[in-house]
């Protein structure tokens, strides 16, 4: 994966750090010359990368463990939507000064900067369309608010069910995102425990996984993180000596209908 990390990014210094296409026919002939193994694998499935790779079920279902942020269909990902999660392991991570929190605040200075307008906590009622076409948003307080186009960034089911009129959307699409069935993405237990669980040296360890299955990616997972061991000031004073703070998190991964190919 190093070396398909490496290959994907040799080009990332001429796109602000963004894996950039070849500019040249003679940069795209060299390619695969240079990071042969980034050539073979990067379109091809992540699953059967780890297939040639690696034998164990478990060691296949850990290297799997950040598909979840990508897709809630892993086994659909290729090695080169995988790539750039291991880069974390491979350069670190980082935090932005001031707290995730400093990302909203840039993102709403550049709206506000450029003429937009934020409405923090104002639930909105419905989506309003004509003539087949979405003109707008209702708040609940009952203001409207027009605009040519309007994203739903919150949950689909919501969005269409009750934003949404039925006869807004065309039958086929009705039908087809009721039969999905609902997912979640994670579901987290924070714990400060008076006792040491013998989980070993690691940061984390892999508990209740569906071992059984064929596939790499089991149905659900239980992964446990105790950052004492790699982060010991995110435990609160009285545990840091002899507690254990521990992260539970159990992650279903549900396989969905194929979205249908529609315009709203």
């Amino acid at each position: 994966m190093r070396e398909i990390y490496d290959g994907m990014y040799s080009s990332a210094k001429n796109g602000s750090g963004v894996p950039q296409p070849p500019q040249t026919v003679e940069a795209m002939l060299d390619f695969p010359t240079r990071n042969p193994t980034a050539y073979r694998w990067m379109e091809q499935p992540f699953a059967a990368l780890l297939d040639h790779f690696v034998a164990d079920p478990k060691l296949k279902s850990l290297l799997t463990t950040l598909t979840g942020y990508l897709s809630d269909r892993p086994q659909e990902l290729s090695v080169a939507a995988m790539a750039p999660i291991f880069g974390y392991y491979f350069h670190g991570g980082f935090y932005p000064k001031g707290g995730s929190q400093r990302l909203a605040d840039v993102l709403v200075e550049a709206v506000r900067e450029n003429g937009g307008t934020v409405l923090l906590k104002k639930p909105v009622s419905r989506i309003l369309t004509a003539d087949g076409a979405v003109t707008g948003i209702e708040l609940q307080n009952g203001a409207i608010h027009r605009a040519a186009a309007v994203i739903a960034a919150g949950d689909l089911r919501r969005t269409l069910e009750q934003l949404l009129a039925p006869e807004d959307l065309p039958p086929q699409y009705r039908g087809a995102y009721t039969s999905l069935p609902a997912s979640t993405s994670a579901f987290s237990v924070h714990l400060g425990l008076d006792m040491v669980p013998d989980l070993g040296r690691s940061p984390s360890s892999e508990m209740a996984g569906d071992w059984a299955s064929e596939s790499p990616f089991p149905r659900k997972r239980t992964p446990i993180w105790r950052p004492k061991v790699t982060a010991p000031s995110s435990c609160w004073p009285s545990c840091r000596n002899r507690r254990q703070r521990l992260g539970i998190a159990t992650i279903p991964h549900t396989a969905h209908a194929k979205r249908p190919r529609a315009t709203i």
